[in-house]
C-alpha cells in the first residue's frame, strides 16, 4: 500500500515589527539548512543559488549561502528586502520546496527561519564633535569650513560630517 502525501507543516505567522522612528526600515530575510549528499568541495554553490532563486521567484543576487561539512550543510539566506509578505511567502514556500525538489533544495531541509533587521534612518547631530581613544585622551579633528567629511563606512552605516567655522 501506498503512503498518503507528506504536507509541509504551516508556516507561523511573522510578528509584529517593533515601532519604528522617522527614516527607518525593516528588511526581512529567511534562512534554512539544507543537506547534500557530496562533499564541500564538490558542490556547486553558484548552480545551487541560480536553482534556488529560480524556484523561489528571487533574483539570484538576494540568495546567499554558506556550506560547511558535515554531508555538506548549506545555509541559505534568502533577502525578501522591505516586504513582509514577500518573506511570508518564501517561509511558505521552502518547505514545500524541500518537500517536491530534492535535487534543487537537497535531501533535508530545517524549517525557515525569518529574521527582520531594523534599518536605521539619516541622523543628524550638531555642535562640536569630540572623539576619544581608547585611552580616554581627546582627539580634536579640525576641518576645511563647509566641507563633509566621511568619518566611519560600515555595512548599512555612513558617518558624515559637516565642518563650519
Amino acid at each position: 500500500p501506498s503512503s498518503p502525501p507528506v504536507s509541509p507543516p504551516s508556516s507561523p505567522s511573522l510578528p509584529s515589527p517593533p515601532p519604528l522612528s522617522p527614516g527607518e526600515s525593516l528588511i526581512y530575510s529567511i534562512s534554512w539548512n539544507a543537506t547534500f549528499q557530496t562533499t564541500v568541495e564538490a558542490f556547486p554553490t553558484d548552480a545551487y543559488i541560480a536553482n534556488v532563486s529560480a524556484a523561489l521567484g528571487v533574483p539570484a543576487s538576494s540568495v546567499s549561502v554558506s556550506v560547511s561539512a558535515g554531508s555538506v550543510v548549506v545555509t541559505t539566506r534568502v533577502s525578501a528586502g522591505k516586504s513582509a509578505t514577500e518573506a511570508a511567502r518564501l517561509t511558505s514556500t521552502v518547505p514545500e520546496l524541500c518537500i517536491t525538489d530534492p535535487l534543487t533544495m537537497g535531501d533535508s531541509c530545517t524549517p525557515p527561519v525569518v529574521d527582520v533587521e531594523t534599518i536605521f534612518g539619516p541622523a543628524s547631530i550638531t555642535g562640536d564633535p569630540h572623539f576619544y581613544g581608547a585611552d580616554g585622551d581627546r582627539i580634536d579633528f579640525k576641518g576645511k569650513d563647509n566641507t563633509v567629511y566621511n568619518l566611519l563606512s560600515a555595512y548599512g552605516l555612513a558617518l558624515n560630517a559637516l565642518f563650519t567655522h
